[in-house]
């Protein structure tokens, strides 16, 4: 049986699916042979404001915050 290092298991090839808010993202992962899943997944130690909030001036902060995200990670494959 082949062995494989630690950092190469479970490692996944995954690409956004679109941005929810500043700090969570749907992805589109493959599972391998054709195999995909799409997941909200959290960004770790990130936290931002929310797109939903009352306030005015947290919403706009929410705005730019997810079109950060989306800029960052839109047309990009990250693992």
């Amino acid at each position: 049986m082949p062995k494989f290092a630690d950092e190469d298991l479970y490692r996944y090839r995954a690409q956004l699916d679109r941005v929810v808010d500043g700090d969570t993202i749907k992805a589109v992962i493959s599972l391998g042979f054709h195999v995909f899943t799409y997941q909200m997944i959290r960004l770790s130690g990130i936290n931002t404001p929310e797109l939903h909030s009352k306030d005015l001036i947290e919403r706009e902060a929410a705005i730019k915050a997810k079109d950060y995200v989306e800029s960052v990670l839109k047309d990009r494959t990250f693992f």
